[in-house]
């Protein structure tokens, strides 16, 4: 599995990376959303794990920016905010869940198999060999998380 980890809290996120390190998770992270934009757009991730309150654009914005560019990759949100109106604002708005802050990482490894789960269907066209994947519905090879552009006859 392979998470792009966007939060700005740089001890959160060594934590987070080490846990999930642990489980076999390979995680990218990025502080700054224009380059995990970046990464996002070029690369193929199982979830990306998206920090609410980042200072540098708000999370609307981005999960707007993801969905309208076709990136449906099921995102997680974290946040230090509960109400009610903000979930149903989160969930309405394209998020796949969400966890408070502080949360325990083991729950977040749970919250992470359960969206790779409910998703593996979509993922019955895709060969992976180590770094290698082929998506042969969409006509995609992407090499070490790098789409490789291939002709009809290449592909």
């Amino acid at each position: 599995m392979k998470i792009l980890l966007v939060e700005d809290n740089n001890i959160l996120s060594k934590n987070i990376k080490e846990y999930l390190k642990i489980k076999w998770i390979s995680v990218e992270h990025e502080l700054y959303w224009d380059r995990a934009y970046d990464l996002a757009l070029k690369n193929h991730y199982d979830v990306i794990v998206l920090d609410i309150n980042l200072p540098w654009k708000d999370w609307l914005s981005i999960l707007k920016d993801l969905r309208a560019n076709h990136i449906n990759t099921p995102v997680i949100m974290l946040t230090s905010r509960n109400t009610t109106d903000d979930i149903i604002e989160w969930l309405k708005t394209w998020a796949d869940d969400y966890m408070w802050k502080p949360f325990s990482l083991e729950e977040l490894v749970f919250r992470l198999e359960a969206i790779y789960r409910r998703t593996a269907q979509d993922k019955q066209n895709l060969i992976e060999i180590n770094w290698l994947e082929i998506d042969i519905e969409k006509r995609k090879v992407i090499k070490d998380w790098n789409i490789i552009d291939l002709s009809k006859l290449e592909f």
